[in-house]
């Protein structure tokens, strides 16, 4: 994985690259490269049922670097083909932005690794009688969850297979725990957050289109703060898009000098 010292950088950082794609692939045909002296982490699914193309890497500093960087853009550039690139990094502003810019790529968003404590949380938000919270326990769930993330992300940093390897993964394992929200039965919103050896990790907050502006995506938020520290846990993480920043300012969590610098190129 990406060479970072700090142990909580480290650990938001390989939970990113490990929960980015389906982490329980079967002969899928993704190819997976890790590149430890240029530091890039490369993904390819054109062989794949999964719809992630990505590379993460540390900044950019050597020519070395910038000559793979290049070597690997050019494969999507000739086949005219998505791609994204995420830099991870100390700063928002990246001295490789301007290559990347170059190459036709955008800068979409800048997401950033935010942590609280549990200790300082207490707050537990009552449900409607309409409403419901649900684990995702079966196949049935999964497509419910699947169904909402389809319908609530851009989907250029999510492997929609890896919610089959998830369900496969905990027949065996204690990796995550994930739950859907419903209105009148209705998957609504999402949530889970992976267990790592001091703390959590949030991820997949999302709520559909149509369920919006409701408070939703506060009340599954809310439910896995509670049970996070109902299991013992003092500490959570997660990274934060600029939309859900504020959400997650107001319940207690605070961001970290700990960037990801989203580019993509699309045809």
């Amino acid at each position: 994985m990406l060479d970072f010292k700090n142990k909580l950088e480290k650990t938001i950082i390989d939970y990113f690259i490990k929960y980015n794609v389906n982490p329980n692939p079967v002969n899928d045909g993704k190819v997976v490269v890790f590149d430890p002296k240029n530091q890039i982490h490369y993904i390819n699914s054109l062989a794949s049922a999964s719809n992630l193309n990505v590379a993460v890497s540390k900044n950019l500093v050597t020519q070395k670097q910038y000559d793979k960087a290049l070597e690997i853009i050019k494969v999507w550039q000739k086949n005219k083909m998505p791609f994204t690139w995420v830099v991870v990094s100390d700063s928002q502003e990246t001295k490789e932005k301007e290559f990347f810019l170059k190459e036709g790529f955008i800068h979409s968003e800048t997401i950033i690794a935010m942590v609280a404590d549990l200790n300082q949380f207490n707050e537990v938000l009552p449900l409607n009688k309409n409403e419901k919270i649900k684990q995702v326990e079966t196949l049935a769930d999964v497509e419910k969850f699947r169904s909402v993330i389809k319908n609530s992300f851009s989907l250029i940093l999510i492997d929609l297979q890896k919610y089959y390897g998830l369900y496969e993964l905990r027949k065996t394992q204690k990796i995550d725990y994930q739950v859907y929200l419903t209105v009148d039965e209705v998957p609504a919103s999402t949530g889970q957050f992976y267990y790592e050896d001091d703390l959590v990790i949030i991820d997949d907050i999302a709520t559909s289109p149509n369920f919006q502006k409701r408070g939703l995506a506060k009340k599954v938020l809310n439910h896995l703060l509670t049970t996070a520290k109902k299991m013992g846990y003092q500490q959570v993480a997660l990274i934060a898009t600029p939309e859900g920043f504020p959400l997650y300012q107001k319940l207690g969590f605070k961001p970290i000098k700990l960037y990801f610098n989203v580019y993509e190129i699309n045809y």
